[in-house]
């Protein structure tokens, strides 16, 4: 049969009390992970990254990748283009204020995400 495991950072008391009141188990009786999404299956892989594989791999000199968004000059560089550069003037010049989100981050997405993971 399988053996009993244990997380090696659950070593102490405090800890195993802690993890009691813990909505993931202490222990699990086998080698495989149990996971809340255990059930989803994996997704396909991303054919925009099997873009990237395949210039990596094509061993042409005269190629450009456009797969993942990036452009990049003869010499590997990106350049600033000129609509963006543009752009960020515009962006400059409105004085929106900038600042850090609060700790909790934003309250809409935290709670959609709770809803998601605990339902």
């Amino acid at each position: 049969g399988d053996a009993l495991y244990t997380s090696p950072c659950l070593r102490t008391a405090s800890a195993h009390r802690a993890a009691a009141c813990s909505p993931f188990p202490l222990f699990i009786k086998s080698r495989r992970t149990m996971s809340l999404f255990s059930a989803v299956e994996m997704a396909p892989r991303d054919p925009i990254l099997g873009i990237n594989e395949a210039f990596n791999a094509d061993t042409r000199t005269t190629k450009v990748n456009l797969g993942v968004g990036v452009y990049c000059d003869e010499d590997g560089r990106i350049p600033l283009l000129r609509a963006v550069a543009e752009a960020e003037k515009i962006r400059v010049a409105q004085h929106a204020p900038r600042g850090y989100l609060p700790i909790d981050g934003i309250a809409a997405y935290d709670q959609a995400v709770q809803k998601l993971l605990l339902g």
